[in-house]
């Protein structure tokens, strides 16, 4: 019983703001024990948050396999969606506590990370085999896109699904389910990239920022997209750019508002190519192809990626709040161009809101195909990350 009333203040903490949140001696105070007695449980934060993330995993795999015994493809992705967003409607209405997010795994030491990872991967791999089962095109050279594509539009879901109605989550979990299955574009549609597609990314630099300040911001964006936020020291920073520490803090009085100003960076990076994308093409597909294929370039290549969205979980509540309604202009762009393109009839009729965040995460993730998993970069790579994302698990184009 304590364990279990452990576990739930743990996993508020946890979803609120990372492994940093995860104070024991406060934790302890909530479910009535002493701190001494909590460590019976838990020796320190982050054999909690192990525990935690095993816990999450646990009732994630139970919920793949009650959905895989479905007869179809949108069956089984209905009953995911079904499950998280059930999940998060239970947790407003004060039925359960808050399920944490999985970007802080990357904060753990590296024997608690390797474990949590390879557990996730085993995760992955048999989304995978599920959904080649019901007919999904499985690319030879990335096996794991389509599943993971699915869980992280599942698990990025939290961070917009607060701009409906909880009587309208019933609409969300179909209209999202229609989205992955089915795709944005229609069948027929072509999704050749303009030549405008390979336009740069980097945005003039803005007022006030010299070289130094560039250096600083592209170091950091690398290295928290790959090690999250609490896996990047200011040491570390500092190292990949040859300074010391306090060369660091002579530039940047402290590393949330570093973080801050990264994210700030990519959505600029973005919006820049955007407004190039409506300069350049009075075609609204024309634009939307150009902007997706070029995010998703760049996040493959690596070598200056745009912010992981992985990191926000580890931001205190108040950035992580601020840094997510950074990027709605970003995202407005998406919809404005979503609603122009159905009128062309290349477009579904599909919620552009819904869309739009479909787009924004598998853009995002797609960092971590060559990162994390070890996939190729190859402009084929590219166009098989976009076909998925735009045309759905269900589309053989």
């Amino acid at each position: 019983m304590k364990r279990s009333l452990i576990m739930r203040a743990g996993a508020e903490a946890l979803a609120r703001g990372g492994i940093d949140e995860l104070d024991l001696n406060g934790i302890a105070g909530q479910v009535g024990l002493k701190p001494s007695s909590l460590r019976y449980y838990f020796a320190n934060r982050e054999a909690l948050a192990e525990a935690l993330y095993e816990e999450r995993l646990g009732e994630f795999e139970a919920a793949i396999e009650r959905a895989a015994e479905t007869e179809t493809l949108e069956d089984f992705v209905r009953d995911l969606c079904a499950f998280e967003i059930d999940n998060y409607a239970d947790y407003l209405a004060g039925k359960i506590g808050r399920k944490p997010q999985l970007g802080e795994v990357r904060a753990l030491s590296r024997e608690r990370r390797h474990r949590i990872g390879g557990r996730y991967r085993k995760m992955l791999g048999r989304t995978g085999e599920h959904l080649h089962r019901y007919g999904v095109t499985v690319p030879p050279t990335m096996p794991m896109l389509p599943a993971h594509l699915l869980l992280e539009n599942l698990f990025w879901m939290p961070a917009w699904i607060d701009h409906f109605h909880a009587w309208e989550f019933e609409q969300v979990k179909r209209e999202l389910t229609e989205l992955l299955c089915h795709g944005i574009f229609a069948e027929d549609a072509s999704l050749e990239l303009p030549e405008s597609a390979d336009a740069d990314l980097a945005p003039e630099p803005a007022a006030g920022n010299d070289e130094r300040n560039e250096a600083f911001l592209k170091a950091a964006t690398k290295l928290i997209s790959q090690r999250g936020y609490r896996g990047t020291s200011i040491d570390a920073i500092a190292a990949e750019l040859g300074l010391t520490k306090g060369s660091f803090y002579h530039h940047n009085s402290e590393k949330e508002l570093l973080v801050g100003r990264c994210f700030a960076s990519s959505y600029q990076r973005v919006g820049e190519l955007q407004r190039r994308a409506n300069a350049g093409a009075r075609d609204p597909v024309s634009r939307f192809l150009t902007v997706v294929g070029a995010v998703i370039a760049v996040q493959m290549e690596g070598t200056e990626p745009i912010m992981r969205s992985s990191a926000l979980p580890g931001l205190p509540p108040d950035l992580r709040t601020a840094t997510i309604a950074g990027g709605d202009s970003n995202d407005r762009w998406y919809v404005t161009e979503l609603a122009r393109a159905q009128a062309t009839g290349k477009v579904r009729g599909v919620d552009p809101y819904i869309a739009a965040q479909v787009i924004s995460c598998g853009t995002n993730s797609s960092y971590d195909l060559v990162q994390f998993y070890g996939y190729g970069g190859s402009d084929g790579d590219f166009a098989t990350v976009n076909r998925l994302l735009l045309k759905g698990f269900a589309n053989r184009v």
